[in-house]
């Protein structure tokens, strides 16, 4: 007997164990709840995570958009690192040669950055850009609580929220003449508090109109990196929410059940209500024993597979693209070493430099660099007058990735927590956590996932 003939006879099986009335087959068959299929998990699985922000949602569930983002971010602060110099702020004297000025003065007053570099350790400042690099990906801007202690030196950096569906839960408040931040209001339940402009770390992505909330689209939604990612995001999950269907279409025909119906006295409704009810109960490879008679007639569709698994690769490199992200770094293979290089070069120079370029200028502004310069002066007990320009400024410098060296390009992708899919590209909770952005409908989404799944 042929696969097509047992497959045949098990469906005439199947077929006649749904006749519903009593009077055309002696004692009705019952069969049991409907299982779960793979359609109603992967809905499940979506709509814990509907209440977060369109961003965060597809970060957590599309493994090549958080590739992507993590690469940004990594590359921005963790693959090389950073350290800070002094630079005098004021030129020579005459006949003084600026080299050595410069290095008299670094050697004078070395005691600021060791102090300077103290602080970025206390509050791990090298986790707060990675964090700040993240946050600028998905909403555009970023923003952080300097919380200090009795001397007024800072301890530590609180991530504050920036969610684009919540705009004005942190909005700056700006001088129209001036065009500078006179205040932070932000807003937690029903009540606002009001933050002074040197007591918040602010970055933004793109201020192209002067409002701190970087570009924005009606003057309510902030846009980030991952914006015009998103509608590929879209479509992949289309693809996967599609697919559990495209298997059962592969693995299993269409099937056409024919039921003699003669002997049930019901309505139309009442036969259609009751056929469908034992309907939901049966899945395939289910086995039915009846002695009931039916025919049944197969159709097998042509699906390709080649068509589907190649729309979802293009819609993933689609993302890469979008994002800049160079091939190498999402484990795409087959690329040889000259487009490996010019992705590199493109994304290092473009993507990561304009990031760090973000970052250094707001690090090095008067909230930060130019607030810890002055406070080491004060703890030294020779305080800068108010309006006094200090004698020497600390400068962010981001190290520079060697993206000429081939081995160089396999070891940062190494570092990469394995191309991405390590602790940061697989485990969503871990860069989430890293970045601050943790928050507890966040934590009570993953918290409902890992009760479903020990059920």
């Amino acid at each position: 007997m042929t696969l097509r003939q047992r497959f045949a006879g098990r469906m005439r099986l199947l077929a006649s164990a749904l006749s519903p009335f009593s009077q055309a087959s002696g004692n009705q068959f019952f069969i049991g709840k409907k299982p779960l299929t793979a359609d109603d998990h992967l809905a499940t699985y979506y709509k814990r995570f509907s209440i977060l922000p369109l961003e965060l949602q597809y970060f957590i569930t599309d493994v090549m958009l958080r590739r992507c983002v993590v690469a940004v971010a990594n590359f921005t602060i963790y693959v090389k690192g950073f350290d800070t110099k002094l630079e005098a702020t004021k030129p020579p004297p005459d006949k003084t040669d600026a080299k050595t000025h410069n290095e008299a003065l670094i050697k004078q007053y070395g005691w600021v950055k060791d102090f300077v570099d103290d602080i970025n350790k206390t509050v791990n400042l090298d986790n707060l850009i990675f964090s700040a690099a993240l946050t600028m990906e998905f909403y555009g801007r970023a923003a952080y609580e300097i919380v200090r202690d009795r001397k007024d030196i800072p301890v530590m950096l609180n991530a504050l929220e920036v969610c684009p569906d919540r705009p004005d839960n942190l909005k700056p408040v700006i001088n129209e003449r001036t065009k500078k931040v006179v205040k932070y209001v932000i807003k937690r339940g029903d009540k606002e508090e009001v933050y002074r402009p040197e007591d918040v770390l602010y970055f933004v992505n793109l201020d192209i109109n002067d409002s701190q909330y970087g570009l924005r689209y009606d003057q309510v939604y902030a846009l980030g990196d991952v914006t015009p990612a998103l509608p590929a995001c879209i479509l992949r999950r289309e693809v996967v929410l599609t697919s559990p269907r495209i298997i059962k279409r592969v693995c299993d025909p269409f099937v056409i059940i024919s039921v003699n119906t003669t002997g049930f006295m019901g309505s139309k409704e009442e036969l259609t209500k009751s056929l469908n009810e034992v309907l939901e109960g049966i899945d395939s490879g289910e086995n039915v024993v009846t002695n009931h008679e039916a025919t049944t007639e197969a159709v097998y569709p042509t699906i390709s597979l080649e068509a589907v698994t190649g729309y979802e690769k293009e819609k993933a490199n689609e993302i890469a693209t979008t994002l800049g992200v160079p091939r190498i770094l999402v484990n795409e293979p087959n690329i040889n070493r000259a487009t490996s290089e010019t992705e590199m070069k493109a994304f290092v120079e473009g993507q990561v430099a304009a990031k760090q370029r973000r970052i250094k200028r707001i690090l090095e502004g008067p909230v930060w660099y130019g607030m810890l310069v002055r406070l080491a002066f004060e703890n030294r007990n020779t305080p800068i007058k108010e309006g006094e320009a200090v004698p020497v400024s600390v400068k962010q410098n981001f190290r520079v990735i060697d993206i000429g060296d081939y081995t160089q390009e396999s070891t940062v992708a190494s570092t990469l927590y394995g191309n991405g899919l390590g602790v940061l590209g697989e485990f969503p909770e871990q860069a989430l956590k890293l970045a601050k952005l943790w928050t507890p409908e966040v934590e009570a989404c993953f918290q409902q996932q890992h009760q479903q799944q020990q059920k």
